[in-house]
This record gives C-alpha cells, structure tokens and sequence, in this order.
C-alpha cells in the first residue's frame, strides 16, 4: 500500500508540475502578446504623427546659417521635428578656402520638417520672400527666406531620394574609374608603341649613317687611287716628252738632204783609221 501511495503521489506532483509549466507558458504567450499589442499601437500613433506631420523645402540656405540657426528662427513658429541641410560641393569649399574665404561651412538647401503640416503649409507661404529679419545688425537681417511647402512629401521619400542619389554617385564613380583606368591602359599602351617606334627610327638612322660612312669611305679610297693614277699618268707623260730633232728634208721634194763629201769622207777616214 505504501509503495501505491508513493507511485500516486509521484503521478500527481508529475501532473501538478506539467499544469504549472503549461500555465507559465501560456502567461509568456499572453504576455508577449500584448507587448506587441503595445509595440502596434506605439507604430500606428506614431504613424498617424508622421501622416500629419510636413515638409518645408528651402531652395537657398542664407550664406553660412547653420541648422541650429534654421530651426531657432523657424522654430518660433512651430515644433520642428528633423531638419536636413546639404552642404556645398567639398571642391567648392576648397578653392573657397585656398583663396582665402570664409572657412565656416557654406549650405546650398534643405529641408525642415514640421510635427504639424498645416503648420508647415502657413510658415512656407508666409515667409516665402521675406527678409529673415531679427536684429537690426544682425548677420542675416537682410537675407530672404526661400521657402515652399511640399505637398503629400514625407521624411521617407527624402531619405529614398538620397539613398537614390548616393547610390546615383556611387555608380557614376565607378564608371569614372573605369574610364580613367581605360584612359591609364591606352596612354601606357601608346608610350610603349611610341618607345618601340622611336627605337625602330634610332637603328634605321644609325644603319643610315653606318652606311654613309662607308660610303664616304669608298668614295675617299676611290679619289685617292684615281688621284694617284692621274699623278702617275702625268709623270708618264712628262716623262716621255722629248725633244725630237726634225729631219732635213729638201724644201721642194720633201726628202733627206744628200750630205757633203767632205763630211762623209772624214766619217769614213775616221771609222776605218781607227
């Protein structure tokens, strides 16, 4: 009976524990249940703030005004909830310094977002064209606000219009890189065919002036020779000159002349006397 006892007790605390833990975990699923409840009715009030809520597009932010300023002159007339201001093109700002310019950030547009837009829609028509105004020495007295209300704009298509436009200069980058690598490979390829070109020209004229040299060369050893033949030439001739004694020739028949007897008899005497 004991042992009976001890195995209904063990079934019956198994039982109590199972409850126990289906119970706990049914309170977890109810909890986190509503938690999301919560978390859904947080995102449709704030989505109701956002669906009333409107954007104040200015076209020309007034010469170094920063957004701190923008929303303490804008925000006397109602509660702004983000503002956006783009700044000047970085090339821009630093020829503006280099020649010595203002060195204070330069903002070319932005946008301000109102909590309400009826709000919103009055501060752009009223203000649009309008001295900023304030202190009568101040640093924007004279300005003019350039303001336009955007209908039916929300915060989510300016973040989608920057994400597009960065995504925009982020391709076009790209395709400057490629083109200057292009650009890179063609220029190294002309250097390389100009260098092969020049060294093609450099033999070439260098064989060219071998080849006049030698040229010059032949044409001295051929002088040379054909001057040494003149000069033997010439002293073959001169050596052949001689003075030659004409014949005595009879004035009228053109013969020998007969020589005196008493020349040839002493020929005779003298050849044979001997």
């Amino acid at each position: 009976e004991n042992d009976g006892d001890g195995g209904e007790d063990s079934a019956q605390r198994h039982a109590t524990a199972e409850a126990a833990n289906a119970l706990a975990e049914q309170a977890e699923k109810e909890r986190l249940e509503r938690k999301r409840q919560r978390q859904l009715a947080r995102a449709k009030r704030f989505g109701e703030k956002l669906a009333k809520r409107g954007v104040v597009y200015m076209s020309r932010v007034p010469p170094y005004m920063r957004p701190e300023k923008v929303k303490h002159l804008l925000g006397q007339f109602g509660e702004i909830t983000r503002i956006y201001l783009v700044q000047e093109d970085a090339s821009v700002a630093r020829r503006r310094k280099k020649l010595g310019g203002n060195r204070s950030p330069f903002y070319v547009e932005g946008w301000i977002e109102f909590a309400d837009r009826k709000v919103a829609k009055q501060v752009a028509e009223s203000l649009n064209n309008t001295k900023v105004g304030g202190k009568k020495r101040g640093f924007y007295t004279e300005d003019i606000w350039n303001l336009k209300y955007l209908r039916k704009f929300t915060w989510s298509h300016l973040t989608e219009k920057k994400a597009y436009e960065r995504r925009v200069r982020e391709h076009k980058l790209r395709l400057e890189m490629v083109a200057a690598k292009k650009q890179n490979e063609e220029f190294r390829e002309m250097v390389d065919k100009n260098k092969m070109i020049r060294s093609i020209e450099e033999r070439k004229s260098s064989r060219k002036r071998a080849a006049e040299n030698a040229e010059g060369e032949d044409a001295g050893d051929l002088e040379s020779s054909t001057t040494g033949m003149a000069g033997l030439g010439s002293m073959n001739k001169i050596r052949r000159r001689f003075h030659q004694h004409k014949p005595i020739v009879e004035a009228k028949r053109g013969r020998a002349a007969p020589l005196d007897s008493d020349i040839l008899s002493k020929m005779v005497s003298s050849r044979f006397g001997e």
